[in-house]
């Protein structure tokens, strides 16, 4: 059974993976090369996700969290800068926050390789788009849409508002259900 406890070898792992996972694929990537590349044994891998797929589906629920924390901040000021009844004006400093931030997180290189696996998740969506989605992707859009509405003075209804916040989260954003039923 997995050892879902995070230690260092566990987050190592995670990391390597990430990388490996995000320039190869499920299927591209060599479980002996993210051992040797964590500095760990192959079976450690077994240990503490199970398999090489464990390992897989681990990876994605960890950069939905890392990326969680990453926007924390952005988020945190925006539910604080705007609760339902703000202003027009709050909802649009509200998303100048976020915007901005989100922005920075993008470009920074800590996000690169967890980019290189959200896109590749978004362009073949498996069980761990589901993950990515779910933990990050759909808290993310509905803020997003809820912010945009209220900015958009009600123009926009939620609908609307979540088609137009949904290309800062991908193409598969909006249509997160339709992924959820391939992956099924």
């Amino acid at each position: 059974m997995p050892d879902s406890t995070p230690n260092a070898t566990h987050l190592r792992l995670l990391d390597v993976a990430i990388d490996h996972f995000g320039r190869f694929g499920l299927d591209g990537a060599s479980t002996r090369a993210i051992a040797k590349d964590a500095d760990t044994p192959m079976s450690s891998i077994t240990y503490h996700f199970g398999g090489k797929e464990g390992l897989y589906l681990a990876t994605a629920s960890h950069i939905a969290e890392r990326m969680g924390r990453l926007l924390a901040p952005a988020i945190a000021k925006a539910i604080a800068t705007c609760q339902p009844g703000c202003t027009p004006e709050q909802a649009r400093e509200a998303l100048h926050a976020v915007y901005g931030h989100a922005a920075a997180v993008l470009v920074s290189a800590e996000t690169a390789p967890l980019a290189r696996f959200i896109v590749r998740e978004q362009a073949n969506p498996t069980e761990a788009f589901n993950r990515i989605y779910e933990g990050l992707m759909a808290p993310m859009l509905g803020r997003l849409a809820f912010l945009l509405g209220v900015a958009s003075g009600g123009a926009l209804d939620e609908q609307q508002a979540r088609l137009r916040a949904s290309p800062w989260l991908g193409k598969s954003s909006y249509s997160g259900s339709r992924a959820r039923q391939r992956c099924a």
